[in-house]
């Protein structure tokens, strides 16, 4: 007579022990590595959040125009400093691509909820006219800064009551993980 083959309850119960502990430690192993992916995710996510915003504000500058209009300041910088953050405002007039007229664009921090707003609407647009919204990201602060004549770096523009480009522009924002300069 042939005995079945087979295996036991005792053995399958040890085969079960180990492939549990097999998985626990695995598991314990392979846990920080899917935390450090997440962290890093959310790295990379707010890096790519700062490269978008650094891209829009270097295109509106670039667009930035002059209009026949004098009413229409091309630029405006309003500084305010309040001790260690700063809450400054950008206005500029962009002739943007696609877009039929001039197009007055305001960067600002909407401090109650800490990110920075971008809007827009058309220069000649109606009284009451709603502005496109766009909450670009998390910024605790926004300080902007121009280049004048001489070389000076100044929080309010246009400085007199003639119109001039300034030479260069400075922004700085400062995100979770610090401060970025354009």
């Amino acid at each position: 007579m042939r005995r079945a083959r087979g295996f036991t309850l005792i053995e399958v119960l040890v085969a079960l022990t180990v492939f549990a502990l097999i998985a626990a430690l695995a598991y314990a192993a392979v846990g920080p590595a899917g935390r450090g992916f997440r962290q890093l995710s959310r790295a990379r996510d707010r890096y790519a959040e700062e490269q978008s915003i650094g891209a829009q504000l270097r295109a509106d500058t670039a667009y930035a125009s002059a209009s026949y209009d004098t009413q229409l300041v091309p630029l405006r910088l309003q500084g305010d400093e309040r001790g260690n953050e700063a809450f400054d405002q950008l206005t500029l007039l962009v002739r943007e691509p696609g877009r039929p007229s001039l197009t007055l664009v305001h960067y600002a921090v909407d401090e109650a909820k800490g990110e920075l707003v971008r809007s827009s609407r058309m220069a000649w647009a109606r009284a009451g006219t709603p502005s496109q919204r766009w909450d670009m990201g998390k910024v605790s602060s926004l300080s902007i800064e121009a280049m004048d004549a001489s070389g000076a770096w100044r929080q309010q523009w246009p400085p007199g009551r003639t119109f001039r480009w300034p030479r260069a522009l400075r922004i700085r924002a400062r995100f979770v993980d610090g401060m970025h300069e354009w």
